[in-house]
């Protein structure tokens, strides 16, 4: 197979100086290297979950705070927990949305599927290594 040529239109619009990547041997087997990753695994995972939302709590970080519950749910059968809980998928949702406010009754229902024992814990843990104390 020959080579490629550079059409005029995308030389003009890059300019003589840029030239089209081409993917180097060395970068090949560096990419070939890679491992997969999975954030379903981690987004599963309640301590990494617990953690990441209190350091949002502790950030002021609202976007990210729903982001992380809402992929954590959605990665650990948001059916069966939410029936656990007692909270509607409808209202899940509607408080995790970008423009969602959720009462403090449906923050407590979807704290309490994340474990609350693994939270209280975890809360604890995280306040004390940034030297502030929090009775859950």
């Amino acid at each position: 197979m020959g080579k490629t040529k550079t059409s005029q239109k995308q030389e003009k619009f890059l300019g003589p100086s840029v030239k089209p990547l081409k993917a180097s041997k060395a970068g090949a087997a560096r990419l070939r290297k890679l491992k997969d990753h999975n954030p379903t695994e981690r987004l599963a995972d309640t301590d990494f979950v617990v953690r990441a939302l209190v350091e949002c709590l502790l950030e002021g970080d609202e976007v990210a705070f729903k982001e992380i519950l809402k992929d954590h749910y959605e990665a650990a059968n948001i059916t069966e927990i939410l029936e656990i809980v007692d909270l509607p998928q409808r209202t899940f949702f509607e408080a995790v949305s970008p423009t969602g406010n959720p009462s403090l009754k449906t923050i407590i229902k979807m704290f309490k599927g994340l474990g609350v024992a693994a939270f209280r814990e975890k809360v604890d843990d995280i306040a004390s290594s940034v030297g502030v104390k929090v009775h859950v």
